[in-house]
């Protein structure tokens, strides 16, 4: 299997983030790292194009005082969305995201967001992400060490589908060495148009 036909798998529709938006701040950097995270959203519908939608038209939650009271938008993004169906590109992967609650990682980790609504299968959808996950390794030169959870950055425990206990155990080092098979599986060089790649669909933005 060629690096292009395991990308087409993924079924990816790129919806971006309208520039300029609070929650999409630019810039540009090689990316070293990619970190995984579930939704926390587990209602009927919530799949990757809802996200979508929510990431681009609104982009922020509040956070709230002790009595439960509004007080500051905290705007986040990233780059993929993946559920059993698809996976949606928010981001161009070289651009910063705000998503690993480190500036570090939103500088230098690729963000991937699988969803967890209750009416989906989830290992379909974690299948695919790591599809998603073994085309960023190949295209990129990352290696499965820079294959973080949210966890790793700030001790959320984050992805809560892919924990043991709260933290990376069994059920992550499942999702790697899934990651791992996909990796092994493509052979042959990068395409040669992929002087900069951007995977989801292997063309420069």
């Amino acid at each position: 299997m060629t690096l292009k036909e395991l990308d087409a798998q993924l079924n990816l529709q790129y919806i971006p983030i309208p520039s300029g938006k609070r929650n999409r701040p630019g810039g540009k950097t090689t990316k070293t790292s990619i970190t995984i995270h579930n939704t926390s959203n587990t209602g009927k519908g919530a799949h990757a194009l809802a996200h979508s939608a929510w990431v681009n038209n609104t982009g922020f939650y509040w956070l709230k005082d002790k009595n439960g009271k509004p007080i500051k938008k905290n705007y986040v993004s990233w780059h993929y969305t993946v559920d059993e169906l698809r996976v949606v590109k928010h981001l161009p992967v070289h651009e910063h995201a705000i998503h690993s609650g480190k500036a570090e990682g939103n500088k230098t980790s690729i963000g991937i967001e699988i969803c967890m609504n209750s009416d989906m299968d989830f290992a379909k959808a974690s299948d695919r992400a790591a599809k998603l996950v073994a085309v960023l390794m190949k295209a990129l030169d990352i290696p499965l060490s820079a294959v973080y959870t949210h966890y790793d950055w700030t001790g959320k425990k984050c992805p809560a589908l892919m924990l043991d206990g709260g933290q990376p155990g069994a059920k992550w080092d499942s999702f790697k060495a899934k990651v791992m098979e996909y990796v092994n599986a493509v052979s042959g060089p990068k395409p040669a148009e992929e002087s900069e790649p951007d995977p989801g669909d292997l063309q420069p933005e």
